[in-house]
């Protein structure tokens, strides 16, 4: 089963198999599992890091007031950015 994680804004899957592709997310309350996610590749890490190099003097600009319940101060081109989490 894949479940996707986000590079750069967008849903994303591993190629990677075996028994150590996959994150276990647990509860700190009980241990028990909360979820679970692909793990990203070599290739999706160096995508994320070069995305977040690249939006990185856009990101220290913000104003502390952005955000979603705030959208009137982000850039315009944030304003459409996604909420929700991957299915």
């Amino acid at each position: 089963m894949s479940t996707p994680f986000w590079v750069a804004g967008k849903p994303a899957s591993s190629p990677n198999t075996g028994p150590n592709s996959r994150a276990v997310i647990r509860s700190p309350y009980d241990g028990s599992v909360a979820g679970e996610h692909d793990l990203p590749s070599d290739e999706d890490t160096e995508r994320a890091v070069r995305a977040a190099a690249e939006v990185s003097a856009d990101t220290a600009a913000l104003p502390r007031t952005c955000g979603p319940t705030r959208w009137t101060t982000c850039p315009s081109r944030w304003r459409s950015a996604p909420t929700s989490s991957p299915s």
